[in-house]
């Protein structure tokens, strides 16, 4: 993937994700980040890109953390 393609996504993502109504309850969730180290899931914002985080755990071990950029509705398509 071209570099020039992820600036014009990251700052499409940027701008959509204000405009997309289906976000804003994600947004209330969002923690400083600071407190993203010590949860285990949260929403925090990174270089003003929502992302999510989460951990798999169970009865036996802890997964590595795994970070999602949250996309917006419309971008679906052309991050998929």
């Amino acid at each position: 993937m071209p570099v020039e393609w992820l600036a014009v996504l990251r700052a499409e993502l940027a701008a959509e994700k204000k405009a997309d109504s289906t976000l804003s309850e994600l947004f209330d969730r969002v923690v400083p980040t600071p407190a993203v180290r010590n949860t285990a899931q949260c929403y925090f914002l990174l270089d003003d890109l929502l992302v999510r985080k989460w951990v798999l755990h169970n009865n036996q071990c802890i997964e590595e953390p795994v970070f999602q950029v949250v996309v917006p509705t419309k971008l679906h398509e052309k991050v998929l």
